[in-house]
């Protein structure tokens, strides 16, 4: 069976690189390549190379981020998932970091949270932190969608993907449930199973 692969353009953002311009490898991989063995392959790359400056010894201490076509990490787009395949993204331009790098740590610290709604829509927004109560997800999604709460005694909660009929604490932080995905629901629904089949239909808005 062919495997297809896929090439990028990885910059080199590292402490005391020369030039203004990060310097840049090409690197192709199979589709099916996560992104973790990426890291340890561009090590590999930048070490034969004789790159300088030199890495350290374990590919822990680094990590990949998007970045634009002129190498510039994209601080737009969320981190990467590095258990994920490589094919899973259309981005062909990555950025080679230190995981200590603050300037990684901005961009790697983005939260992207999924909000269904039960007609079979869904929103999607981007945080620059997970330590924001739930019910400002919520407002967010009210806001975007113009829906005004309370208006003839309606009202709305979260529930998390999964979970039909538990609504969550409001006050709640998106750091401590631990999921990146709900439902918006009206509170008191008469019926909370028909949104469970729902899931992955429909549009962003």
């Amino acid at each position: 069976m062919q495997r297809n692969g896929k090439t990028f353009m990885v910059y080199i953002h590292l402490p005391d690189t020369p030039g203004e311009t990060p310097p840049a490898l090409s690197v192709c991989v199979l589709e099916n390549t996560k992104f973790s063995d990426l890291i340890g392959l561009v090590c590999l790359r930048w070490t034969q190379a004789n790159g300088e400056p030199a890495l350290k010894d374990d590919v822990a201490h680094y990590t990949l981020l998007f970045a634009e076509d002129n190498g510039d990490i994209d601080r737009d787009i969320p981190s990467i998932e590095l258990s994920e395949p490589v094919g899973k993204y259309g981005a062909s331009a990555l950025a080679f970091v230190e995981n200590d790098d603050p300037t990684a740590r901005g961009a790697a610290e983005r939260v992207v949270v999924k909000v269904n709604l039960v007609e079979g829509s869904f929103s999607k927004f981007v945080f620059d932190t997970a330590d924001i109560p739930l019910g400002a997800v919520l407002e967010k999604v009210l806001r975007k969608r113009k829906m005004i709460p309370k208006v003839r005694g309606l009202e709305y909660t979260l529930e998390k993907a999964g979970h039909p009929g538990i609504a969550l604490d409001l006050n709640q932080t998106l750091s401590s449930v631990r999921v990146r995905e709900f439902w918006m629901v009206r509170i008191n629904s008469k019926n909370p199973s028909t949104y469970t089949t729902l899931s992955g239909i429909g549009g962003i808005v």
